[in-house]
């Protein structure tokens, strides 16, 4: 009898043990976007939130916060830093922007219609995806949604290969290399990145066609993206003379402006287990089977 009880106690602490181990080994889903704690404009009907059903007139208050928006962008633009959308925004955080498309949710919504860099289920995209889709009712992804024509990154950086494979310009040779259409090589080409060697070489050469048949001008045009964005529209800095963000020192108060400063960019983490890895054993499984093991041993004591 000590020996059963004994098997048994051993069991028992196992199995819990096991049970608690697979509770934590459960993988977060990537795709699964949750609104933050304490924004749901109320719970809608059955449980659902914004996320699930953006178009519900309950929605029209919902707000995702400041820290998720940020969120989601640091996830993008530490993953392609050369993107249009995370310039504008680095330009937002320095205080070199200020204004109506300095609006984080504005911000991501550029940055997620990077299309085909990114998509709806690009991690960083999936909260907007699916806050800010067709028929939203939500005021985050309309006011002021993202900047009218905002140019694309591969569409940039076919502009740059153009204009550098027949001028001679500032800020070509921080983006190469320069061998037509379709070459979208960023791997020298991360800082300051395509939108800020293309908007000095238009400002240079207004005329230059690319400057028009890429999209750049028209995006300009508007009066609100040029008042949020000198930097890119009136007065870009010579790319060369562009040097790369500091953190703030310890206790330093962000910058003013619209867009909060985010905080030092963390290394990206580890992909996730996939979940469709049948052959993965989990610890927590291998506890539950050992502690049925110890039973059954018991059992033929």
């Amino acid at each position: 009898m000590p020996r059963l009880s004994a098997f048994l106690g051993l069991a028992l602490g196992l199995a819990c043990t096991g049970a608690l181990a697979l509770a934590q080994d459960k993988p977060e889903g990537l795709l699964a976007p949750t609104p933050s704690a304490g924004a749901a404009a109320g719970p809608l009907p059955g449980g659902a939130s914004c996320y699930d059903d953006p178009a519900a007139a309950a929605c029209a208050t919902f707000e995702r916060s400041d820290a998720d928006w940020t969120d989601d962008l640091t996830q993008l633009c530490d993953a392609a830093p050369y993107m249009v959308g995370c310039w504008l925004w680095e330009q937002c955080k320095s205080g070199a922007a200020s204004g109506k498309y300095c609006s984080l949710s504005s911000l991501t919504a550029n940055t997620c219609s990077d299309m085909p860099l990114v998509n709806a289920t690009t991690p960083g995209c999936e909260a907007w995806s699916a806050l800010c889709a067709e028929g939203s009712v939500v005021a985050q992804c309309t006011s002021p949604g993202p900047a009218p024509d905002i140019v694309n990154t591969l569409t940039v950086r076919d502009g740059i290969n153009s204009i550098c494979s027949t001028h001679l310009m500032d800020g070509c040779e921080l983006c190469g290399p320069h061998d037509g259409p379709g070459q979208h090589d960023f791997a020298s080409c991360t800082f300051p990145g395509p939108m800020a060697i293309f908007a000095w070489d238009c400002y240079a050469m207004r005329e230059m066609p690319e400057c028009d048949m890429t999209g750049f001008l028209a995006f300009c045009s508007d009066a609100d993206v040029a008042a949020t964005f000198p930097t890119v529209c009136t007065d870009p800095p010579n790319p060369a003379t562009v040097q790369p963000p500091s953190p703030p020192a310890s206790g330093e108060a962000p910058s003013p402006g619209s867009a909060p400063e985010a905080a030092p960019s963390a290394p990206a983490p580890a992909p996730a287990p996939a979940a469709s890895a049948a052959w993965a054993v989990q610890p927590g499984a291998a506890l539950l089977t050992l502690a049925a093991t110890l039973v059954l041993a018991a059992a033929a004591l």
